[in-house]
């Protein structure tokens, strides 16, 4: 059984030593010297112990502070309130206020998060002011923009999410449309082929890739990139990537589209995989076959595997919102005869739905599907899903020395 579960320990500490530099360690957590400076008699003494320790946050990049298991958000300036509000809080700002040093125009608020996390948050002013951290520069894009970006010490990134100038990179075609009679519809979609240096004899894989259009944005999941990467490492076997794109007309349709909705995998089996068929060299392999998405895709990627096994025999799952349609696990759970060849699922421990992915894994492994499993201290972001999408089309599509 191919399982690779990280699972990771809470760890919490009220106060810590911080890094500032590989060699160089805080005494006092930022709070302690905050409040200490805060009861300085003098104002202008205060004004320059400030001064002075918010130039040294800066330069350590410690805005928010973080340490062990301690995160201290952060702001400075007159406001008549500041809260945070990201993953951990269910962007709620109502639960995230920071408190005033007082006299400083200084605002704090400790929370505790495991030693690898990581979240989007941003800061809210004045109770309706949404904004970007102003002395954070890390920044995670979402679909609806950009947010700040909180990393605990221990939190490693995917050294595949970006371009390497000695790799050769595939190419991206040009938006492509297909009319489809089962959605009624012209379906939009992009096709990323492997590099013809790495791409061999053999017909390609095929991956259909839902809510195509962030995947391909390397602000968000950079697909074409990890799989460049990936191929001329040789961790992979070509892969086409079919990247479709749910809007149309100015609308979104993923909401109704990628929520069980049957008619999306007869689209993509019966009329867009002919249709690449006779543009491409593909395998005739379901094995060969898979289907990525996330969230709502998540919840299709798992149902177009179940309901079209014999087409479509791989499922690349992440952050599966099940929780929005409850009756995709009781349709999956009675496709029993419908198991995938290969299945990666992954998810977050902060508020991303964790029980239910959890228990599509386990109906996996009791059905003996080779599923991949992978478990991360963050929330329902793309900072999650493209630093995971290595490991899923390995999970699938690994080189034939790694099967």
């Amino acid at each position: 059984m191919l399982r690779a579960v990280t699972l990771l320990t809470l760890a919490a500490s009220a106060a810590g030593a911080a890094l500032l530099a590989p060699d160089a360690r805080w005494a006092d957590d930022v709070e302690v010297r905050l409040r200490t400076i805060a009861r300085l008699p003098g104002a202008e003494e205060r004004a320059e112990r400030l001064d002075a320790l918010w130039t040294e946050l800066r330069e350590a990049e410690q805005i928010p502070w973080r340490s062990d298991g301690t995160a201290v958000f952060l702001f400075r300036g007159p406001r008549e309130s500041v809260a945070v509000a990201g993953d951990h809080n269910r962007w709620n700002p109502a639960t995230g206020p920071l408190t005033r040093v007082e006299p400083l125009d200084v605002w704090l608020r400790r929370t505790s998060f495991p030693e690898d996390a990581r979240i989007d948050y941003k800061l809210v002013l004045d109770g309706d002011e949404w904004t970007l951290d102003p002395e954070n520069e890390a920044r995670q894009w979402s679909g609806f923009g950009p947010n700040s970006e909180l990393a605990m010490p221990a939190h490693v990134g995917s050294p595949w999410v970006v371009a390497k100038e000695d790799v050769a990179r595939g190419t991206t075609s040009a938006p492509k449309q297909l009319s489809s009679e089962h959605l009624g519809r012209e379906v939009v979609y992009r096709v990323h082929e492997p590099a013809e240096e790495h791409r061999g004899d053999e017909p390609l894989a095929v991956l259909f890739v839902t809510d195509g259009q962030e995947y391909l944005d390397p602000r968000l999941g950079a697909l074409a990139t990890v799989h460049d990467n990936l191929l001329a490492a040789g961790r992979i076997r070509p892969v086409l990537l079919v990247l479709v794109d749910p809007r149309r007309n100015g609308r979104n349709l993923r909401a109704s589209e990628l929520a069980a909705d049957p008619r999306l995998g007869r689209a993509l089996t019966e009329e867009l995989l002919p249709a690449l068929e006779e543009e491409y060299e593909l395998t005739s392999r379901a094995e060969e076959r898979g289907v990525l998405g996330t969230s709502l895709g998540g919840v299709a990627a798992a149902m177009i595997c179940a309901r079209h096994r014999s087409t479509i025999a791989l499922a690349a799952i992440q952050s599966p919102a099940l929780w929005v349609v409850p009756t995709a696990f009781e349709e999956i759970v009675s496709a029993d005869e419908a198991r995938p060849a290969r299945a990666f699922v992954s998810w977050g421990t902060v508020h991303d739905g964790a029980r239910e992915a959890r228990a599509l894994v386990d109906l996996y492994e009791r059905r003996d599907v080779p599923v991949t499993a992978m478990e991360r201290h963050e929330g329902h972001s793309w900072g999650q899903w493209r630093a995971l999408l290595d490991d899923a089309l390995v999970a699938l599509f690994p080189a034939k020395d790694e099967d």
